[in-house]
């Protein structure tokens, strides 16, 4: 259960983050009539956003045939029903959307024409990253590299470098390492996805290994570019008073 606080920092902040881009040469279409005709769904439990927050932008059609394009960041799949849940970032909430209704998916960041089945499918794995922990670290620091609006070079090439640290202290193969540097482009991580990364930080059993690599690598991402955003400032404040928590064995929630 989460503390009076962090349930206070989701309230206030939740939803807060990266808004993926519309890719070049397409348009969003989305009619009035849409908040009446699809589903809205809850939000799942905190600690069940353990998978990886893709940024996507869809060609979708609901249940009575109208189609829409829209920009979205998933946070859950259930496979037995076929369901994704998404923040639809045209509607700012967060929506139910049937897998099998989604007529063509573009990955937001980079505009490469995917099948949404071979992305979403595996999202509990770590979607592309393909790897839990991976994925949870990219996840905490795609968000400070974006929570500003920004992506510097410099800041990129830190996350980078955290993974490759990942890699040497965790015994992981370089090849999966960079195909999910690579993936992290397409990440559009908000703040509960960054707190659903520490979370699952602290219930893994080498979370306090995770955290204390994880957490020096926070300042060199804020610092990269050398500029410190109000934005990186507060968030790196916040998540790194989490990991120092997550590193000692103390709980952070």
């Amino acid at each position: 259960m989460l503390s009076g606080k962090w349930r206070e920092l989701i309230g206030r902040f939740g939803r807060n983050g990266v808004v993926p881009p519309v890719p070049d040469g397409l348009i969003v279409i989305i009619d009035k009539a849409d908040a009446e005709t699809e589903e809205i769904a809850e939000a799942p439990p905190i600690n069940e956003f353990a998978g990886a927050p893709l940024g996507l932008f869809i060609v979708y059609r609901d249940s009575s045939g109208k189609v829409s394009q829209r920009r979205i960041t998933c946070k859950r799949f259930e496979p037995e029903r076929g369901n994704l849940h998404a923040v639809c970032h045209e509607r700012k909430a967060l929506r139910c959307f049937k897998l099998s209704r989604i007529e063509e998916c573009v990955i937001a960041s980079t505009g490469e024409v995917v099948e949404a089945a071979s992305i979403i499918s595996y999202l509990p794995e770590g979607g592309p990253i393909r790897d839990r922990r991976l994925a949870q670290i990219l996840t905490l620091l795609v968000f400070i590299m974006k929570c500003d609006g920004r992506a510097h070079p410099s800041e990129r090439d830190e996350i980078e470098s955290a993974a490759g640290s990942y890699a040497l202290r965790f015994d992981r193969d370089e090849a999966i390492v960079a195909q999910a540097v690579r993936t992290a482009a397409m990440l559009a991580p908000d703040f509960e996805d960054a707190v659903a990364a520490l979370r699952f930080m602290e219930q893994d059993e080498a979370g306090a290994r995770l955290a204390r690599l994880v957490r020096p690598f926070v300042d060199r991402v804020i610092a990269a570019d050398g500029v410190v955003a109000s934005q990186e400032a507060y968030f790196g404040g916040v998540i790194g008073d989490a990991l120092a928590e997550i590193a000692e064995g103390r709980p952070a929630f």
